[in-house]
């Protein structure tokens, strides 16, 4: 019954993972939109062609650049590091303690079993 229970959530768990958009899919942020973007909106400022194309040739790098796949945005690394510390000290507070107790209780009943 558990093995039935866990290839349920396994399965479902890798259907929402394809099924569900992703962030940067939701996104829809494309090096051509970016251009766009940064064309409308310097054109209003920008009193001749070569300005504006000066510009838009400074900032095309921005645009291209993509973010690092591996290494997530520092917020996320702060707010994950947060998340750890407390999870840690709460299973330092409460789950070792509670875990090296069944463990006790268990050699405690073979001993005796054995004896």
């Amino acid at each position: 019954m558990r093995l039935r229970s866990a290839a349920a959530a396994a399965l479902l768990a890798t259907g929402l993972v394809v099924a569900l958009p992703t962030v940067a899919g939701a996104a829809e942020e494309t090096v051509g939109k970016c251009l766009v973007e940064l064309v409308e909106k310097n054109s209003a400022d920008a009193a001749d062609e070569a300005a504006l194309a000066e510009r838009v040739d400074a900032t095309y790098k921005e645009c291209a650049q993509s973010p690092n796949p591996i290494l997530p945005a520092t917020n996320e690394i702060i707010w994950g590091g947060i998340a750890f510390l407390i999870l840690l000290a709460a299973m330092q507070k409460w789950g070792v303690p509670a875990i090296k107790k069944g463990m006790n209780d268990r050699t405690e009943r073979i001993r005796s079993d054995l004896a």
